[in-house]
């Protein structure tokens, strides 16, 4: 039988908080979007998702230091960013994309997590997608 294990939510809060310390003096991570209607899982690859591609789009970065102190909510340590990061669309875009979510990348472009969107959203030319980025660290069953 299998070692069983869970962190309580003080340690939660301390693992995210070293988490985020640590990352605080390497590079920075890029964010991206996604519009492939994918649901993230343990386990997932860069591939199982389509990244956006609207006229105007790029990844954008955020310096790992930006993120605030974690805390802990129903047994979920959590780190919010003190800045959103800021998808433009370029007027010049016709049509319309669906946006699921985001995703992180180190600097070196390896994927790390992905992030859905409680609600899917439509960008079209001129919008302004604003994303603010989250660690999050929870115990499983």
């Amino acid at each position: 039988m299998a070692e069983e294990w869970a962190l309580s939510d003080a340690g939660l809060q301390n693992e995210l908080d070293a988490w985020r310390a640590g990352i605080a003096s390497v590079s920075n991570y890029s964010y991206g979007l996604f519009k492939s209607d994918t649901h993230p899982a343990v386990g997932d690859v860069i591939g199982n998702y389509t990244e956006s591609d609207f006229t105007g789009y790029a990844r954008q970065t955020l310096a790992n230091s930006a993120y605030q102190a974690a805390s802990v909510t129903s047994n979920v340590a959590e780190s919010l960013a003190n800045a959103p990061v800021n998808f433009d669309v370029s007027s010049s875009f016709v049509g319309s994309q669906l946006c699921y979510g985001y995703l992180v990348f180190n600097s070196g472009g390896t994927f790390l997590w992905a992030v859905r969107f409680a609600n899917v959203r439509t960008l079209y030319a001129y919008d302004r997608l604003s994303v603010t980025p989250k660690m999050r660290m929870k115990n499983t069953t």
